[in-house]
């Protein structure tokens, strides 16, 4: 933001443009692939609607990082626990899904990984 300024709230959220996905047209809707889970919506969708599910996914991720899961998880042990899941599940499921499935079962306490 060479040569702008801008007062913010303290307690503000500000997003980059530069770090949001980039946005692309496929069969009639517009799709972001983000680095977890990609989203889309019609071409002729409500902006607000999308918006809103914006806001509510970053209040979900606020929530989550003022919260973090009790014992701490390694997320060295996510990734490895992730990988496995993923090598014996057939079935389509996205990796942002495995590290938190992974992450959840580590969480219980229940789950130890040995590398």
């Amino acid at each position: 933001m060479t040569g702008t300024s801008f007062l913010v709230p303290a307690d503000s959220i500000v997003i980059l443009r530069a770090d949001l996905a980039p946005v692309y047209v496929f069969n009639e809707r517009a799709h972001a692939d983000g680095a977890s889970d990609p989203y889309s919506a019609s071409l002729d969708a409500n902006p607000n609607w999308a918006w809103q599910y914006a806001l509510n996914a970053i209040a979900v991720s606020e929530y989550l990082r003022a919260h973090p899961p009790t014992p701490p998880v390694d997320e060295a042990d996510v990734e490895t626990l992730a990988g496995l899941i993923a090598g014996v599940d057939a079935g389509p499921i996205w990796i942002a899904r495995q590290m938190d499935f992974a992450r959840r079962l580590i969480a219980t306490g229940k789950v130890k990984v040995t590398r």
